[in-house]
């Protein structure tokens, strides 16, 4: 069997050097929260962070980069708005595997923060506090 990978990396370039004012560790203003696993739905967690230089965001699940998991033709969308420090990770049709653990980290030359969130099954959800 021959299988055929394909990386894509993205550069993006840096803007000319402009003073950092305040300097400051990459920190939470809103971070995710748990949400419910409705199969075929689409789900959508979203924090707000704060940093300075503004922090580059990743989001992972179970371990796993998000920004390059593609489990179904249903991909995952990530958004981070910079100025106002608004990120989101949408998985647009959710099955049961979609279920599980995932984390946001926030990382600048101070520092890292990061926020684990779950998704969870019905069943789950309903014993959930």
């Amino acid at each position: 069997m021959l299988c055929f990978c394909l990386m894509v990396l993205v550069r993006q370039e840096a803007s000319p050097a402009e003073p950092v004012a305040n300097p400051a560790a990459p920190f939470f203003i809103k971070k995710p929260s748990v949400q419910k696993l409705v199969e075929g739905g689409s789900v959508v967690f979203e924090c707000q962070v704060g940093g300075s230089p503004k922090p580059h965001i990743i989001w992972k699940k179970s371990g796993v980069d998000k920004s390059l998991y593609k489990s179904s033709p249903f991909a995952n969308s990530l958004a981070y708005k910079k100025e106002s420090g608004e990120c989101h990770l949408v998985i647009s049709m959710t099955f049961a595997d979609d279920a599980g653990e995932y984390t946001v980290f926030a990382k600048n030359q101070l520092g890292e923060v990061s926020a684990s969130v779950s998704l969870l099954e019905e069943g789950e959800w309903t014993s959930w506090p």
